[in-house]
């Protein structure tokens, strides 16, 4: 650090202290004050950094990552063999599945969001679609889901994803019927991967 640097650091350092004693101060006396300083327009700093020195900090977080959560090595894992895909999801309610969304969103799916089967359809005449998810009751028709399955599970993938699929049974088109996040999860890993 040169000189200069040192003049900057001190100067600001000893700005910052007297602007909180006479803050303080003020404060004690009841007064409602308030007053701002950027230390960055004080001075600035560069670092330079080598390879090695980034190596070793890479491996400083994997290892700060790994020991705060025993997931991390089962994340990097994830984030390495993840394959990028467009899913469709048709669902009337698509705020319902938020979470979901995000979560294969940060497996590098591309989510296109669809409410109606007529509009699934138009997607998957336009776009390359390497999943559907569907759920099975939309508006008033209680095998909206059922009917997608069955129009388009030749050429793509179709899973259900509904509230009880215990109840919901087999659906004829799709290669699953689930109700469970982490089972959607590894089904369209297993399907797209």
């Amino acid at each position: 650090m040169d000189t200069v640097a040192v003049v900057a650091l001190v100067v600001g350092a000893v700005v910052i202290v007297v602007l909180g004693v006479l803050l303080g101060r003020a404060h004690a006396k009841g007064a409602n004050v308030e007053a701002g300083i950027s230390v960055a327009d004080l001075f600035s700093l560069n670092v330079k950094l080598t390879a090695a020195e980034v190596a070793q900090a890479s491996t400083a977080v994997a290892a700060a990552a790994t020991e705060r959560s025993g997931q991390a090595a089962a994340a990097r894992e994830i984030a390495r063999t993840q394959t990028t895909a467009r899913i469709l999801w048709v669902d009337d309610n698509p705020d319902n599945n938020v979470r979901e969304t995000i979560a294969l969103e940060r497996l590098g799916k591309f989510i296109v969001k669809a409410t109606s089967t007529d509009a699934a359809l138009l997607y998957l005449d336009e776009l390359d679609v390497a999943v559907v998810i569907t759920d099975l009751h939309r508006g008033e028709d209680p095998d909206a889901g059922r009917e997608l399955a069955r129009l388009v599970g030749d050429r793509v993938p179709v899973i259900v994803y509904t509230a009880n699929a215990w109840a919901a049974g087999e659906v004829d088109g799709a290669v699953a019927v689930l109700d469970l996040p982490w089972d959607l999860l590894d089904v369209i890993q297993r399907v797209v991967g």
